[in-house]
């Protein structure tokens, strides 16, 4: 059967893209499939013509092939053919991300852990890179104002973006909390973001820690600070969390060690390097 080639382009030689009218049939609603059409089919104008010889009536085996393809094929636009529909999927994203924010076990995360440790230790360390900074005499910053507002609040809203992603895959794909103390996860998270990195939510919560250093306008907290709670973070993460997941998952968090990097994706990067 022409048309049904591989990819995106498929789409393009089977539905109009403004009427979801197949090319060789009638339309599909809410995914049932059409009856074969005789040999005229109605264009968008809701006029009959005849069929080209390729766009002629199919076998009831042929239209169960058609149906199985085009029920797997994402949607493309019909200009090339080739792109997916990036709207609908930033649309899941966000949908995704909203009901990982109120999901139980992150809601519980964030009560148990975040309100009662991770708020007050950032307060008390901004307010200990400021007595720094007026002594080492960086007082005066190191961005012009307004901009470190401006930067401070996208890179908070990236990094709280990255933080719910890492964590939306673990409760999901995990099927439990992401905190050892909120309840831990049930299974072993390997793909996805986590097939890059072993720590990927560090980058997240980092993240929205330098976003207050950057408000606060203070070079001790972002170039100082900031290092020293990495080395902290990914000490505590070796020393004392990845022994547990040992215990609980054994052999397959084993080789996940030997396979995913503790933090910086660099496998990631230099497999791009690599193929180009």
């Amino acid at each position: 059967m022409r048309g049904l080639n591989r990819g995106c382009a498929t789409t393009t030689a089977l539905y109009d893209d403004r009427t979801a009218v197949l090319h060789v049939g009638r339309p599909v609603e809410n995914g049932v499939f059409p009856t074969p059409p005789n040999s005229q089919h109605q264009t968008s104008q809701g006029r009959l013509h005849e069929s080209p010889p390729w766009e002629t009536p199919l076998s009831s085996s042929q239209y169960h092939v058609l149906h199985q393809t085009i029920s797997v094929i994402p949607r493309c636009h019909r200009a090339g053919g080739t792109q997916p529909n990036l709207n609908g999927a930033a649309m899941s994203l966000v949908q995704g991300l909203t009901r990982a924010a109120m999901s139980a076990p992150i809601v519980s995360m964030v009560c148990k852990v975040y309100v009662p440790t991770l708020f007050p230790l950032t307060f008390l360390i901004a307010l200990g890179a400021m007595k720094l900074d007026a002594i080492l005499g960086f007082a005066d910053g190191w961005l012009p104002s307004p901009a470190n507002y401006v930067i401070a609040a996208i890179v908070f809203v990236t990094s709280a973006l990255v933080w719910l992603w890492t964590y939306q895959q673990l409760t999901v794909l995990g099927e439990g909390s992401p905190s050892p103390t909120a309840g831990r996860t049930q299974k072993l998270v390997t793909t996805g973001i986590y097939a890059h990195s072993r720590n990927p939510s560090l980058f997240g919560k980092l993240g929205g820690v330098f976003a207050v250093g950057v408000a606060l306008n203070s070079i001790s907290f972002c170039f100082i600070i900031i290092p020293l709670l990495l080395t902290a973070s990914l000490a505590e993460k070796v020393i004392r969390q990845e022994p547990q997941l040992v215990d609980v998952f054994g052999e397959p968090y084993l080789r996940y060690q030997k396979e995913v990097p503790l933090f910086i994706p660099w496998k990631l990067f230099l497999g791009r390097r690599n193929s180009s």
